[in-house]
């Protein structure tokens, strides 16, 4: 009853969209125009390139994005410099037919099966082109264009390259399982280690008793 003011406002997080394809954060973080057409060619920033971090605090390790005119998100330099000539409009397209085309393939099917079979969650996420958390599209590798990044210890690593986000997310599906192996097996030695010590300490209490007794005999 006593906490008084009027309820505050549920804050709605903004996810992107083709008309606004920068978060509000991005576009605090932006690179301005010099940086932009340092990083890519003259001009890139009035042409509407933008240089973003590729997530929060990843200008820090200078980890960007390179969002085109058209709001494609394009992960490396050599991918933004290849899609320049029409915009990142090809890239914009791919990614946008990207999911239509890995959800009816074999592969995918088979990664989900799999997944199925060894009772792992594949994790999803609206933030990712991909429909899957830390699984990133690059247009540019054909073959195997979605890959596995993570972060750990404050350094970045590449799980593996995939042809569908469905095989990709089912990776990082076990990487969350291994790790949680190996966490619980380091519970397990800090617990058998606990469990050790008050055996040591009852023998060596035990011996200290019997070596007063044999003094007193003699």
């Amino acid at each position: 009853a006593g906490g008084g003011g009027p309820p505050q406002p549920v804050k709605k997080r903004r996810v992107r969209s083709a008309e606004e394809p920068l978060l509000d954060w991005e576009q605090e973080q932006m690179l301005g125009e010099r940086a932009v057409d340092a990083k890519l060619w003259p001009g890139a920033y009035a042409s509407g390139w933008r240089v973003v971090p590729k997530y929060r605090g990843a200008e820090k390790r200078c980890h960007w994005s390179y969002v085109s005119p058209e709001g494609a998100r394009i992960t490396s330099k050599s991918a933004a410099l290849q899609a320049q000539p029409d915009g990142g409009l090809s890239a914009k397209a791919a990614q946008e037919e990207m999911p239509k085309l890995v959800s009816q393939s074999e592969e995918a099917k088979a990664a989900l099966r799999e997944a199925a079979r060894l009772g792992l969650q594949l994790v999803r996420s609206s933030r990712s082109n991909t429909g899957f958390k830390c699984v990133a599209y690059n247009a540019c590798y054909a073959k195997r264009p979605f890959k596995v990044q993570v972060t750990e210890g404050g350094r970045q690593l590449r799980l593996g390259d995939f042809s569908t986000a469905e095989e990709a997310a089912l990776c990082y599906a076990k990487h969350l399982a291994s790790e949680k192996a190996v966490a619980a097996a380091a519970l397990m030695q800090v617990e058998d280690s606990a469990d050790a010590q008050p055996l040591l300490g009852a023998g060596g209490g035990g011996g200290g008793g019997g070596g007063a007794g044999r003094g007193g005999g003699g």
